[in-house]
């Protein structure tokens, strides 16, 4: 396990399941309401509905979501 801390951390915040229902509302919220500065990325399985996504959220505010990041991450061990 990773346990990287401060400066040397790539993200604040990863929301992972962010296509789902729930985590695409979350992503709304985040890009809305996020410190500026925070670091964050969006996470799930399918990079195609991750970049779908946010291409949704670039719709929403383009400067914010340009910085957000996508991981591809797959529970399932």
């Amino acid at each position: 396990m990773n346990r990287q801390t401060g400066p040397e951390r790539p993200y604040d915040v990863v929301l992972f399941g962010a296509t789902g229902y729930v985590g695409e509302l979350t992503a709304e919220y985040l890009l809305a309401h996020a410190p500026k500065g925070c670091r964050w990325a969006l996470a799930g399985r399918s990079r195609a509905k991750l970049e779908k996504l946010r291409d949704r959220l670039a719709a929403l505010d383009s400067v914010r979501a340009a910085d957000v990041a996508l991981v591809t991450a797959d529970a399932d061990g």
